[in-house]
């Protein structure tokens, strides 16, 4: 039995009413949804007439509002269709979802639909299970490197809700290095530690971390140019002395990685001063995501976290950061499989008063999560530049690896601190630090690599000798 009369025969049936005058016809339509039949006055030329009520419930020229008893149209539903009321109804609190998956893990969301259904059909992609348990909808996305979209479908009594899925995959990569630093001025590891948005709380859940890291050491007099002075160079204040105005006076990512940078920001002045063009938020997202397909190791994307949307009163640009990073992760995914991926988040200012408590994020598939501590923006330059295995003992800089292993940096402990199988000044992350001899470390005669310290100039005689 169908459930649906046509909204043309119920025209029909009123211009049979019309041309043979039957007043009883006005019984023959019942108030149902959105479409009402209304009795109109004797003086007009018909009996009845059927008008559609447009948002707002009330009908044009007339005055008259449906019955407020009625039940609503369902938003799927045809606009010509008449709705029985006695369908069960379906929903879900939202139209789109996006399930990221890490390094192997499967990634699990949960939502509860809106309906009073007793039996719900649900088709869904084969990369996904679906379990419906009363209202409770439960969508697991099984790991893969990539970007993967798919749409579930919810069926009920002939009416369908869908929901649009994207798995984004990170996966542990092969030997070719690359990094992301995502910089969010503005941005409190406060806020993020106790709610943050829903891309960022999941790179938080996957990171080495910490919520009060300071620009530079010490922290005081910390402005967003002396902290990008520090993230760019790997220096304290004092030593890179960067204000904003000119151009950064000390070796920076760019002539340590051979100009193998690429690096997009909205302020004027920071931009300039790390030689490159100021751009909208939307453009420097947009920019970064094109270089990924360029020949560049390391990837610096700076934006404004906060939005004046009152005169004096900035609000967190929480929405839109946390698009942009699903952008970005998303876009990295797609990447070829050999490439192994360290993402930063971080800021380098924190845009408030008192002590600076900036977010510190390193996420890299291959790395344990959990808390680091006492963390700065120093940091950020040692531990990309390790992880871009380019760092070297001789550059003295100050910061510490996150990810510590990545480097031979003693050269003289006796030690493989970097597990590669080369001890010491056998291992070419020393060559800043060491001499070379003419006989190899594995022969008895022990007059080859030697250790030493920058201000030495002269070795002994026998050292300089080859027998």
């Amino acid at each position: 039995m169908s459930r649906r009369r046509p909204a043309r025969a119920s025209r029909l049936l009123s211009l049979a009413c019309l041309l043979v005058g039957l007043s009883a016809c006005v019984d023959a339509f019942p108030t149902v949804g959105p479409i009402v039949q209304v009795p109109v006055d004797a003086g007009r030329d018909s009996n009845i007439f059927d008008a559609r009520v447009p948002d707002g419930g009330v009908l044009p020229d007339d005055g008259v509002t449906p019955d407020a008893d009625a039940p609503d149209m369902p938003p799927d539903m045809p606009p010509d269709a008449f709705v029985d009321p006695e369908l069960c109804r379906i929903g879900a609190p939202v139209r789109a979802l996006t399930l990221r998956t890490w390094n192997g893990e499967d990634a699990v969301r949960a939502i509860e639909l809106d309906t009073d259904c007793e039996a719900i059909d649900v088709q869904a992609p084969v990369w996904l299970e679906v379990q419906l348990t009363g209202r409770i909808l439960r969508v697991t996305a099984r790991p893969a490197r990539g970007v993967t979209d798919g749409t579930i479908t919810l069926t009920a009594e002939g009416r369908a809700v869908e929901i649009a899925v994207r798995r984004i995959g990170l996966e542990t990569g092969g030997d070719t290095r690359r990094a992301l630093i995502y910089v969010v001025d503005g941005l409190k590891g406060e806020s993020i530690a106790q709610s943050a948005p829903e891309a960022i709380d999941w790179l938080a859940k996957h990171a080495r971390k910490s919520f009060d890291a300071v620009p530079h050491l010490p922290p005081d007099n910390a402005t967003r140019a002396s902290g990008w002075g520090s993230l760019v160079t790997g220096l304290t204040r004092g030593a890179h002395g960067f204000d904003g105005q000119a151009r950064v006076d000390a070796p920076t990512f760019a002539d340590r990685l051979g100009g193998a940078v690429f690096a997009a920001m909205e302020w004027e002045g920071i931009a300039t001063g790390l030689g490159v063009d100021p751009l909208p938020r939307r453009d420097a997202i947009r920019r970064t995501i094109e270089a990924f397909d360029s020949d560049a190791a390391l990837f610096i994307v700076g934006v404004n976290g906060l939005l004046d949307a009152t005169p004096g009163q900035l609000q967190p640009r929480s929405d839109q950061i946390d698009a942009d990073l699903d952008a970005l992760l998303a876009a990295i995914a797609k990447q070829p499989a050999d490439q192994d991926w360290l993402i930063v988040l971080t800021a380098a200012t924190s845009g408030g008063e008192g002590p600076p408590d900036l977010p510190m994020l390193f996420a890299a598939p291959r790395e344990a999560a959990g808390a680091a501590a006492d963390v700065s923006l120093m940091d950020v330059h040692t531990s990309v530049l390790a992880w871009l295995r380019v760092l070297r003992p001789g550059w003295d800089l100050p910061g510490e690896q996150i990810f510590p292993g990545e480097i031979e940096m003693n050269c003289s402990d006796g030690a493989d601190d970097d597990g590669d199988g080369r001890i010491d000044c056998r291992d070419d992350d020393c060559r800043d630090a060491c001499e070379l001899g003419c006989v190899d470390l594995e022969l008895s005669n022990q007059t080859g690599p030697r250790v030493l310290d920058e201000t030495l100039t002269d070795f002994d005689n026998d050292l300089r000798s080859c027998a």
